[in-house]
């Protein structure tokens, strides 16, 4: 058994698929934009940005969660500053030290995801 996808609810759809292709970037390997889904491939695992219909109560409620995933970066400073350049208010908590030995930050996304990042 092996996790196959993850799923990231977002309302800007646009602002998004800028944000995950233009600062993170990541190729789409699925567009299905008028189907209101886009599938990246970070590694083994597809990433799908899914929009939602926010008049929806339980659909909105999906959007600006923690994800509670972690993207591995080579260089954890250099990620964050391409991330601040693309928007100056992304980083919810900047690169630190971790007890384990790595180091990790939080990214806000356009919808208000926060992703973490880790560098070992």
């Amino acid at each position: 058994m092996r996790i196959d996808s993850i799923r990231i609810f977002v309302k800007d759809f646009h602002n998004s698929r800028i944000f995950y292709e233009k600062a993170l970037g990541l190729e789409c390997v699925a567009d299905g934009e008028d189907q209101g889904y886009l599938v990246y491939r970070p590694g083994d695992i597809n990433l799908i940005l899914e929009t939602v219909d926010m008049s929806s109560t339980e659909e909105a409620d999906l959007v600006g969660r923690f994800t509670g995933y972690s993207l591995h970066t080579e260089n954890l400073n250099q990620t964050c500053d391409t991330l601040r350049a693309f928007d100056p208010d992304c980083i919810v908590a900047e690169p630190t030290e971790q007890d384990w030995g790595g180091n990790m930050a939080h990214v806000s996304d356009p919808s208000g995801n926060i992703l973490t990042f880790v560098e070992y």
